[in-house]
């Protein structure tokens, strides 16, 4: 299921822009997360694994998570979903006595971590370098993120239909054999667990941005867009992973099927890539709602009339920048 995961993840189209726009953190955060996700997935269902394995993988998957916050700070969804699933695997006894301290204590560092260097950087422990009401999320957003999304996220990740139907055959399974029970149950209600986890942290980040101000106007492009719901991509590789290895067939032909459905996904993932290179990135920042566009305007305007290479505060504090928001949201 590994090697699966793997390639449904790198044949996305959203996988191959943005790691081939190397200077954007997007595949990177992305990536982060999907190794992190997978070694911590390791970590608890590995039982057979000496404590010690166990918890240096878990604790590198946390590590990556942490670096994957920090690259975009939005990122702490999934980090949060990591830490509540992985304190109720403790509670049901599935991971070594020390586990959860080694793990949670590398979040608490890095915490203070991330605080010290946002107060000696932008001012403030829970400030960033974006002005007052640039970056906004609002119920209101919520309709017209459902109305214009879809489809760019079925262009940048069409394997998210193998990770839906994932979840419907893990909840199908476990109402057909939990009734049962036995040992196939017991592994029914554990992969639902799973599949829940990874569900938490895909929707925690799409939910999140279902709310974004910005991305709830027409006419913007998949590679403009599609950029903030990335980080989920490593959950849903896990998920269609899943499903892929399920078809029962004999050994030889699940082999095939498996390459059969990922060359399928990147062929998709080329030809989604072809599509969303050359489209227009436009320079302008994240605006917000309606009171930060006009806002943003008059800075623009302004800037403007003032002539190129005039500096603008971000923060107090904070380093000196030109006025346009980075790509860490």
């Amino acid at each position: 299921g590994g090697a699966a995961a793997v390639g449904l993840f790198c044949s996305s189209g959203a996988a191959l822009l943005f790691a081939w726009r190397d200077y954007m953190p997007t595949f990177t955060d992305a990536s982060l997360i999907a190794a992190g996700t997978g070694m911590l997935l390791w970590a608890v269902l590995a039982s057979d694994a000496s404590s010690r394995r166990r918890i240096g993988a878990g604790l590198a998957g946390f590590v990556a998570l942490d670096a994957a916050a920090f690259a975009r700070y939005t990122d702490i969804v999934v980090l949060g979903c990591a830490v509540v699933a992985v304190a109720v695997a403790w509670r049901l006894r599935m991971l070594p006595t020390a586990a959860l301290g080694w793990w949670l204590g590398s979040v608490l560092v890095f915490g203070a971590g991330v605080a010290t260097f946002d107060d000696l950087v932008y001012g403030g422990p829970l400030t960033s370098g974006y002005r007052p009401g640039e970056i906004t999320f609002s119920l209101g957003a919520i309709p017209g993120n459902l109305r214009f999304m879809p489809a760019h996220l079925i262009e940048a990740m069409p394997m998210l239909v193998l990770g839906l139907a994932a979840l419907a055959w893990m909840v199908a399974r476990q109402v057909r054999r939990g009734r049962a029970g036995g040992e196939r149950a017991a592994r029914a209600s554990r992969d639902l667990a799973v599949g829940l986890a990874l569900a938490a942290s895909w929707w925690g980040i799409w939910g999140l941005y279902a709310a974004y101000d910005w991305t709830a106007q027409p006419g913007g492009s998949t590679l403009q867009v599609a950029r903030f719901y990335v980080p989920a991509m490593g959950a849903i590789a896990l998920l269609g992973a899943w499903l892929v290895v399920r078809v029962p067939l004999r050994a030889s032909l699940a082999a095939l099927a498996t390459a059969a459905v990922v060359l399928v996904m990147a062929g998709l993932g080329v030809w989604a890539f072809s599509a969303m290179r050359d489209a227009p990135f436009a320079g302008v920042g994240h605006q917000g709602g309606p009171r930060a566009r006009v806002a943003y305007a008059a800075r623009t305007a302004a800037a403007a009339s003032a002539g190129p290479g005039v500096p603008h505060t971000i923060a107090p504090r904070g380093t000196p920048g030109n006025g346009q928001a980075s790509y860490k949201v």
